[in-house]
């Protein structure tokens, strides 16, 4: 009696959604609830046709730098709505993101560029710091600032429509790294499926 109680509860086994990336599943919710809000912080939201606008343009901008499948896209922003319009516009181009938290010491940051195989970076220049936007040059990956006027003037200038890319399950969604076991950070690749 008890035991078939606890056996399920524990039946949480959920089939996975027939899609390839994650954002796609976001692409439903545009189509379903555009109005309802998608992401709020520090007081700015955006809705899901708002969001999916903004992911599509800085999209069709990356993949003008040649970001695509296989491509790793390092994130160096502050924390707030743009971080997930990134993140999503990353996926819409075909690309995995990588996090570079602005906390991380340069050396360790000049690594996962390296080791990651950056190919373009997006973040704030406000949050970068001579030190840094120094290094992100020196290692060649595109910088693409968000808050530099010319940048953001030409993000906005790119059609807000749907790319079309293809994504598959198997395909790297997030460049993690973790500390590493011998002192040197370690990358992990996790897919869409997987996230």
């Amino acid at each position: 009696g008890e035991l078939a109680l606890v056996r399920g509860w524990n039946e949480t086994a959920v089939g996975l959604p027939g899609v390839g990336g994650v954002h796609e599943l976001i692409a439903a919710y545009v189509v379903e609830r555009p109005d309802a809000v998608a992401v709020v912080c520090d007081g700015v939201s955006l809705t899901f046709a708002e969001l999916d606008a903004a992911a599509n343009r800085l999209a069709g901008y990356l993949r003008g730098l040649g970001v695509g499948a296989e491509s790793v896209v390092g994130l160096y922003a502050e924390r707030g709505v743009e971080v997930v319009v990134s993140i999503l516009a990353v996926w819409r181009a075909g690309g995995a993101y990588l996090p570079l938290d602005p906390g991380y010491p340069a050396e360790r940051l000049a690594f996962m560029v390296v080791d990651g195989r950056v190919s373009v970076v997006v973040g704030h220049r406000s949050v970068a710091g001579p030190l840094v936007e120094g290094l992100l040059e020196g290692v060649e990956p595109a910088v693409v600032w968000l808050d530099d006027p010319a940048t953001r003037a030409a993000i906005d200038a790119e059609s807000s429509s749907d790319l079309d890319v293809q994504t598959v399950a198997g395909q790297a969604a997030v460049v993690i790294y973790t500390s590493g076991s011998t002192g040197r950070p370690k990358g992990v690749l996790v897919t869409h499926e997987a996230l």
